[in-house]
């Protein structure tokens, strides 16, 4: 039961294998929240494997369903390609991070579905593609705004 003003949190599901970016390897989890009753956020939690200091990053809401069951199916269907991303969002967006390492993070995403999308098999991912293209121009819009930022500054 969660008391009130305390958000309700739990695991739902330890992604396989390791998520590899120019910082080292991370497990990956899906994690779910309560709000409002039986809505639930889901969200991923990376942790650094290998390391002495455990580094923990958490990324932003990822989704938002009406019930756990709901939230369960969507993390069943988190794949390699979006893991890789939800890393770089998680690292871009970790308090202090400069504008070189959220242009790095955007650039690894853009990386990362370039590798994906030409590997498109199944019908059923045919959504996940389309959702990867969507996501691709809107990295590659903002690398393009922060690289002028650069360049302006000098």
């Amino acid at each position: 039961m969660t008391r009130h003003g305390e958000a309700h949190s739990e695991l739902i599901l330890r992604l396989p294998g390791t998520v590899w970016n120019e910082r080292g390897g991370f497990t990956a989890s899906v994690i779910a929240r309560e709000i409002q009753g039986d809505a639930w956020e889901g969200l991923l939690e990376f942790i650094a494997v290998g390391t002495k200091a455990p580094l923990s990053v958490t990324t932003g809401i990822e989704t938002r369903q009406r019930d756990l069951l709901a939230l369960e199916r969507w993390a069943s269907g988190v794949t390699a390609v979006y893991a890789e991303g939800a890393l770089s969002r998680a690292l871009a967006h970790d308090a202090g991070t400069p504008q070189s390492d959220l242009l790095a993070a955007l650039e690894e995403i853009v990386d990362a579905i370039d590798r994906r999308l030409p590997h498109v098999e199944r019908a059923s991912e045919s959504a996940i593609a389309e959702d990867a293209r969507r996501l691709r121009a809107a990295a590659a819009e903002r690398i393009e705004a922060l690289r002028k930022l650069r360049h302006a500054r000098g």
